[in-house]
This record gives structure tokens, sequence and C-alpha cells, in this order.
């Protein structure tokens, strides 16, 4: 399965570099995830786990992800329940206040019965991955109302 997606966003390539690459706080604020840390790191490589819980069930994967701050991060299957999975997190620098932000995920599980159970699931959590990460850019982000600026100037 493949899915593609992309937003303009009013934050820094930084910014949302910052928010993508912190996988350790990703169960702090995508719903779906129960756990995620990194297990080791040796720049521009690291491998990331994450737990996605779905009802009663639980499964982990891993990835190798490739960091090329702060314009893209590739990842490629290190272990979990999935056939193949491929990924690329592309953030473009739009001017200096906005970027867009494309996500492009391929994958195939490597179960015909997990792949039934879990499938719509995967790509409905894949499909919100960007409004999670927008919302956590709010809450880290939060922009100054302009008539309030104006008061203290």
């Amino acid at each position: 399965m493949h899915i593609h997606r992309e937003k303009q966003l009013n934050y820094t390539q930084e910014q949302v570099f910052f928010v993508i690459n912190d996988i350790e706080s990703y169960q702090q604020h995508l719903p779906w995830c129960s756990q995620s840390k990194i297990l080791w790191a040796n720049p521009p490589l690291l491998e990331g786990l994450i737990e996605i819980k779905f009802g009663l069930l639980r499964y982990q994967f891993t990835t190798i992800n490739e960091v090329e701050k702060p314009k893209s991060i590739k990842m490629k299957l290190s272990s979990g329940p999935f056939k193949t999975l491929s990924g690329l997190w592309l953030i473009q620098q739009n001017d200096e206040s906005s970027t867009t932000l494309i996500f492009d995920i391929n994958f195939e599980f490597n179960n015909s019965l997990l792949s039934g159970a879990f499938s719509v699931f995967f790509e409905m959590v894949c499909h919100k991955l960007i409004e999670s990460f927008e919302q956590r850019l709010k809450t880290l982000y939060p922009f100054l109302d302009p008539a309030k600026e104006s008061n203290i100037l």
C-alpha cells in the first residue's frame, strides 16, 4: 500500500523537523502510540521503535532512519509485522515562516490475517500523522496574537 500526504504549515523547517524527529515524545501526543524510543543513534542513522496500540492488539516495529537535518528523514524497516515498509518525511522551506511537509510511505504486511485486521487502522494512522504533528507544533510553538504583539511594542 502506498500513502502520500502533503501539507503547508506555518512553521519553520527547523520547528517541523524537530517535531518529526522527536521519536521519544511520540507516545505523548500520538493517541495510537503506546511506546516510542530510539534504540541507537550513529548520525546520520538511528533506529527507532514504535509500538502501536489497536484495541487489545499491540504491534511493535523498528525502522532505520537516515536523518538529513532539517530537510528529510528516510525510513526503512528493521523489524516488525511488515513484509516491507519504507517511508520519507520531506520538509521543504517555502519562506522564513512556512514549510511544506511531505509524507510518503509504502508498506505491506507479512501476514494476510494481520493485513486484514490491521491495515485499515494503519492506513488511518498514516493519514492522521500530519494532523497529529501539526497539533504538536501548535502546542510547542504557539503563535503570538497580533493584537497583543502590537501592545508589547
